[in-house]
């Protein structure tokens, strides 16, 4: 997340859960059906998407570079992922 590589987003498995459907319907205007449902992150697991780059800083009193702990002190921005999420629907072909 820095440019010296001091700090570091953990790694993650996310689970996902499909199902799709086609029931083979055959309607005069109607040339398919299918039903869908999707579980996203089966597991509601806490992760990190996205972050933002933070940059590193040396120390004016000593010229060296500061530590991963006053650099991760600078205000950079982590973003959640997803929680656990329900998507369903139906596709329609004509």
């Amino acid at each position: 997340m820095d440019n010296d590589n001091l700090i570091k987003a953990p790694g993650y498995t996310l689970v996902n859960f499909n199902l799709h459907y086609d029931p083979g319907a055959q309607v005069v205007y109607l040339k398919g059906l299918r039903l869908f449902f999707e579980v996203q992150n089966l597991l509601n697991k806490t992760y990190v998407a996205s972050a933002n780059n933070v940059s590193d800083s040396i120390s004016a009193v000593t010229g060296l570079q500061n530590s991963a702990n006053l650099v991760a002190g600078t205000g950079g921005s982590i973003y959640a992922g997803a929680p656990r999420s329900f998507i369903g629907g139906v596709k329609v072909t004509f």
